[in-house]
């Protein structure tokens, strides 16, 4: 399993700078209105919305569609949604709370995906 933790920001262009020119991160995959950084083995997703929020988003990535079902069934009553293919990002997943609330998304890539 991997995991991408995400930020919402206003202005995509300018935290991706920010992250890579600051910080040292660099690309790892960019699609629709996201970019995915990566620093040794952590993946950072900055994410353009409308406003920022200081909770970030736990995605976690699995292999494969049978994993994501198989965690699906184990989250049991936290789940958000049942597991839909969302063909903006092109994954497969669905979101879920953990035990003290925060939000987590459990999913699998649809397309070829860099090495970490």
């Amino acid at each position: 399993m991997g995991a991408v933790i995400f930020f919402k920001t206003e202005d995509l262009q300018r935290t991706t700078d920010f992250y890579t020119s600051v910080l040292g991160f660099s690309s790892w995959l960019t699609q629709q209105n996201i970019e995915i950084l990566k620093y040794d083995n952590l993946l950072l997703g900055i994410q353009l919305a409308e406003s920022t929020s200081p909770a970030p988003l736990l995605g976690l990535f699995v292999n494969s569609k049978e994993e994501v079902d198989r965690l699906y069934s184990r989250l049991n009553d936290l789940t958000e949604d049942v597991p839909a293919i969302n063909s903006v990002y092109d994954i497969y997943g669905f979101f879920a709370k953990d035990i003290d609330g925060r939000r987590i998304e459990v999913f699998t890539y649809l397309i070829e995906t860099p090495d970490i």
